[in-house]
Formats: C-alpha cells, structure tokens, sequence
C-alpha cells in the first residue's frame, strides 16, 4: 500500500538516502528542504531511480517560524492524510547562531519546528502513534511527542 511521507531535511545525508529507499518501494514522498537548487537537484535525482513513487518538493527554513507554519499549511492544502512525518531536519554548525528572533538556530530547528509541524499536522496523521526526536549529534537524549486518539499530546524528555 502507498503511503504519503513527508520527510524534513531531504536534501542530504540520512534524509536523502531514507527518501531514496521509500521512493524505491513506490511511496509517495514529500521532500522538503531550505535550499531550492538543491531541492530541484535531488527531485531530478529521485525522478530517474527505477520504480520510483510520486515526488512532491517544499521549500521552508526551519529556523523560521512562519516558515514552519507555511510549509504545514502547503502540506494540508495538497493533503487530506500524511501517513509518516520524519522530522529528519537538523543544524550544528553555523555561521550564524542565533535567528532574527534572538534564538538559538539550533534550538529552532533541531527542537522547535519539529514540534510545531507535528502538532500543525496532528490531524492529518493516522490517529494512533509516537514520534521520537533523536539529538544523536548532541548525545542530549531524545524527546517524545505521544499522541492520543483523541488528539491529546504529552511531551516526555529521557536520557
């Protein structure tokens, strides 16, 4: 059966090579990156592997709320369901640490746009899941978003 995935930070590393397996399989996968060029290279890319599912490419920096909020927003235009979200997306190093918001970049996107697109798609996603965010670069422990049928969600930090 195909399912929609929306995989964030698609344009390298794990992200790429995850969207490069479950487009083999024939899903439909939703990339997602901050960089258009890069974007266009890798649907170029993904569009000429063998038996590959349906492509679709979003552009949003994570580091920018608003962002977050307009790529959920594209998302739920285009989709009644998304059956998987891999919130993949993730900055250490960088020029520029801290937003025009005064945060932390890191935080930003490592912590707080996966949690705010989670919750902006909640009601899209099947009724029944966790979602897990793994800081394996930090070695800080993970984070888990539980959520309930009925749309009730508990956040729970371990070690």
């Amino acid at each position: 059966m195909q399912k929609t995935i929306l995989i964030t930070g698609s344009t390298d590393g794990i992200g790429l090579e995850t969207a490069k397996i479950l487009l083999s399989q024939g899903h439909r996968v939703l990339l997602h990156g901050r960089n258009q060029a890069k974007l266009d290279n890798v649907e170029k890319q993904l569009s000429a592997l063998p038996g590959a599912g349906q492509i679709e490419c979003y552009i949003a920096d994570l580091s920018r709320k608003s962002e977050v909020e307009s790529l959920a927003q594209a998302v739920a235009t285009k989709h009644a369901t998304v059956d998987v979200l891999i919130n993949n997306a993730g900055i250490f190093h960088t020029p520029e640490p801290i937003t025009s918001n005064g945060l932390d970049i890191r935080f930003a996107v490592n912590t707080l746009a996966p949690y705010l697109l989670t919750k902006r798609l909640l009601p899209l996603l099947p009724p029944l899941y966790s979602v897990g965010v793994y800081y394996w670069k930090q070695g800080e422990g993970s984070l888990f978003l539980e959520c309930y049928p009925d749309r009730s969600s508990v956040v729970t930090p371990s070690r």
